[in-house]
């Protein structure tokens, strides 16, 4: 078993913003709340499915994660050198000579300036967005309507659904992160516990990537991908994330006390890659407990866990609600290597542990 260190609050402010559902649906069998009729987004076009309510562009209380800009200014991080890590930077926000561009096969990561740190990660992000079903490999794809801007590669966030939930169910969160310069490639599954039809996702963004006459060639970054999902698909992101292509983990209310859509019951003891975990304390589905607790526990990787007073199973639907913030920051943390965004997790600053109503749990292998 690994040491556990916690830190955080835990009170009991509520959420707002981002609880709107379609009335009369459910998810791993509980009834979604009566949410708004129709509702837009705030980063453009109308919610197509229906039902939603409408995109927060502040979080709503205890829903959104703001952080101080870095000490030098926006750019303090300085340059990125040509293995992808980020440079010295100084203390006044200059180039900090960080090092040389990165080589353009791919295996040095962006440009310091594809990415700029932000620090608000409910506000949406400088891109317009754009989406598409590709039913060859069975995936919605979510992206930026310009890729490759600058010369830069976008990351990549693969997806796996809850129980009974589409692609769909999550279009404003979707369209946020592709704002910020992620390719979302979701599959199209309600039973993605396998995570084989992510896998799938997976396989054609690398392969689009390369493929002649593709939008996507030579403009996403296959260095930096990670497996994400929730409920059923929280569980599959721990299946698909064992591959070595991926490079973070985020498992939102994983559910795995049944082993829904071919769930493999000893994932938690096979993951490699650093692993975000969130969760909700009212959730009576994917009951803490029982779901998360033993992931936290068995996984042989640093884990940063953050549970949300009050939120339910739901909470992540449409926009991502109270979860929106923080998953941003995880994804510009590891796959844009955004220094703002690595304090919002990394010891001593742990922005996120001071927010009002999480309560956050780090095991021995976190630094």
């Amino acid at each position: 078993m690994i040491g556990v260190t916690a830190c955080g609050s835990n009170n009991s402010d509520n959420k707002s913003g981002g609880t709107g559902a379609a009335a009369g649906s459910f998810n791993n069998g509980g009834a979604f709340g009566s949410g708004g009729s129709s509702g837009s987004q705030s980063n453009g076009g109308a919610v197509s499915s229906g039902g939603f309510g409408a995109f927060p562009t502040n979080g709503g209380a205890g829903g959104g994660i703001v952080v101080p800009p870095p000490s030098g200014g926006s750019s303090g991080g300085g340059g990125v050198p040509s293995t992808g890590g980020n440079g010295s930077g100084d203390s006044t926000g200059t180039d900090g000579g960080g090092g040389a561009p990165p080589a353009t096969d791919g295996g040095g990561g962006n440009p310091s300036n594809c990415f700029p740190s932000v620090t608000d990660y409910t506000a949406a992000g400088p891109f317009m967005t754009t989406s598409g079903d590709v039913a060859s490999v069975q995936c919605t794809i979510f992206a930026p309507t310009t890729l490759g801007a600058n010369g830069c590669k976008n990351p990549v966030i693969v997806w796996g659904n809850g129980t009974f939930n589409t692609p769909s169910s999550y279009t404003a969160l979707f369209n946020h992160w592709a704002s910020h310069g992620f390719i979302v490639a979701a599959a199209d599954t309600s039973n993605s516990g396998s995570g084989k039809e992510m896998l799938a996702c997976l396989q054609y963004m690398i392969d689009q990537s390369t493929a002649s006459g593709s939008p996507y060639a030579g403009k996403v970054d296959t260095k930096h991908i990670a497996s994400s999902g929730y409920s059923q698909g929280g569980a599959g992101c721990l299946e698909a994330g064992e591959d070595p292509r991926f490079v973070a983990v985020a498992a939102v209310s994983p559910f795995i006390t049944i082993s829904l859509g071919g769930y493999d019951t000893t994932s938690p003891t096979k993951q490699t890659h650093p692993l975000f975990m969130i969760s909700g304390s009212a959730d009576t589905v994917a009951v803490p407990a029982q779901n998360q607790q033993p992931i936290f526990m068995e996984a042989m990787v640093p884990i940063v866990w953050a549970t949300h007073a009050g939120s339910s199973h739901l909470e992540v639907l449409n926009n991502g609600g109270a979860y929106a913030g923080p998953l941003t920051a995880w994804f510009r943390y590891k796959l844009m290597e955004d220094p703002a965004a690595a304090k919002v997790f990394e010891k001593p600053d742990c922005t996120l542990c001071s927010q009002s109503g999480w309560m956050v749990q780090f095991n021995s292998l976190w630094k």
